[in-house]
């Protein structure tokens, strides 16, 4: 019997209704959970239900149900596949001029949120990503430039950051096509100049993560690239993680055959994990303590330093995520101005923190200020669609803000509709 097929007869059943809905879900996390009679066919159940209702996700108290391998297999689609497919073509699609630049980029946080908050369902998108890449570097360097195709390879490295570890599973057989894809890019078009350093930086770190999760497929994987890791770590000498990850590389390779399997081992990276940040309480003091200085121009100046770093680091926001969200209070509209920016260009990185703003979010579409309101319509379109989740309720407070005051929202409620109509952004 066709588990896929019965699904939508089940959600039928059951009248479309979520609490319903919730009730046969946590039945069925409790069978597979319990490993009880059948429960196999009671996860390909689970896998089938989320393929068709993602939002479900948030009721299962162990998510790792879902964040196993065999969902990639599925043969059964949901809309979802279908918009993040709509989405992923429009972001290849490429283009010259601004318009083509800002519908990629319009896809491109979308494709974001997708990927942060259902990266298992992302994932199944994967050998298109891989076709997307692939023939796109025979073109000159100045012809992907005008194209904007270097800016499409930035963006879907971006993605695939967002997919770790999941990207590594071993039952994933495009990511070879993908690598060996950013390896052609980098020897036809980061060689000469280094107009691709920030490119190379987080690929390399995403070679790093690779190694640390699974050392026997990624060393594999990469022993063939050795020689032009190596004309890479020449042209930057200060990548302390290439070095690292060369020395790795070149280790003597150990016969297979000699080593016997031990079930239920894990493969061991080639060096310890790093730890998830590398500043430390020393470093990050001064910052909190100017930034609840009563002087806007030490605030300023610390915002400012922010900015700066944050813009090579972005890891560095996420240790002041209480400050920026105190400081979109702030009276300055230069201080308010510049926090908004960094609170973007956090929740761009990492999607999932954009739930951490909006209560503070919301205060500020209500607040007396005018120039806060303002400040704060000015992000409404991609503050929602980074928070899609909650984005109801943001329109709703945007919406009785313009009902009940002299604000102007209509505009800022439009742009905000039409970036969220995703198969409209997919398609333009």
């Amino acid at each position: 019997m066709c588990i896929g097929c019965r699904t939508e007869l089940l959600i039928s059943c059951i009248c479309e209704d979520d609490s319903r809905l919730k009730a046969v879900i946590e039945h069925i996390e409790k069978i597979v959970t319990d490993k009880l009679t059948h429960w196999m066919l009671y996860h390909h159940l689970l896998l089938e239900l989320y393929l068709q209702r993602p939002y479900l996700l948030s009721w299962l108290k162990n998510t790792d149900l879902l964040l196993k391998e065999g969902l990639s297999a599925q043969k059964s689609f949901g809309q979802l596949d279908i918009i993040t497919h709509r989405l992923l073509s429009s972001l290849g699609q490429g283009g010259a001029g601004n318009r083509a630049e800002n519908r990629m980029y319009d896809a491109n946080i979308a494709l974001r949120k997708v990927a942060s908050e259902h990266p298992l369902l992302f994932l199944r998108q994967m050998p298109m990503l891989a076709a997307l890449l692939k023939g796109k570097t025979d073109f000159t360097t100045g012809e992907m430039k005008h194209k904007n195709y270097t800016l499409m390879f930035i963006h879907i490295l971006g993605l695939l950051e967002l997919l770790q570890p999941h990207i590594f599973r071993k039952d994933l057989t495009s990511l070879p096509e993908i690598i060996d894809a950013y390896f052609t890019l980098i020897q036809k078009h980061g060689l000469q100049r280094r107009n691709l350093s920030s490119l190379i930086l987080k690929f390399i770190t995403f070679l790093d993560n690779f190694v640390n999760y699974d050392a026997q497929k990624s060393v594999t994987l990469l022993r063939k690239h050795v020689e032009l890791l190596s004309h890479i770590s020449q042209m930057y000498p200060e990548m302390s993680r290439l070095k690292s990850l060369l020395a790795g590389l070149n280790l003597p390779r150990q016969d297979q055959s000699d080593v016997a399997p031990v079930q239920g081992e894990t493969t061991q990276p080639l060096r310890p994990s790093r730890p998830s940040s590398p500043w430390t309480v020393s470093q990050l003091y001064p910052y909190h303590k100017k930034l609840n200085m009563l002087d806007t121009e030490v605030i300023m100046e610390v915002l400012q330093e922010m900015d700066a770093v944050s813009k090579r680091k972005v890891d560095l926001l996420e240790h002041f995520v209480t400050d920026l969200k105190r400081l979109m209070y702030e009276k300055n509209d230069r201080c308010r101005n510049t926090t908004y920016s960094l609170i973007m260009r956090l929740i761009r990185h990492c999607p999932r923190r954009g739930s951490d703003f909006v209560p503070t979010f919301l205060l500020c579409l209500g607040s007396e200020s005018p120039d806060i309101v303002t400040t704060a319509l000015k992000n409404l379109a991609e503050f929602s669609v980074l928070c899609q989740d909650q984005v109801g309720v943001i329109l709703q407070k945007a919406f009785s803000v313009g009902v009940n005051t002299m604000a102007e929202t209509s505009t800022y409620i439009s742009e905000t509709l039409q970036l969220l109509n995703l198969n409209t952004a997919a398609s333009i």
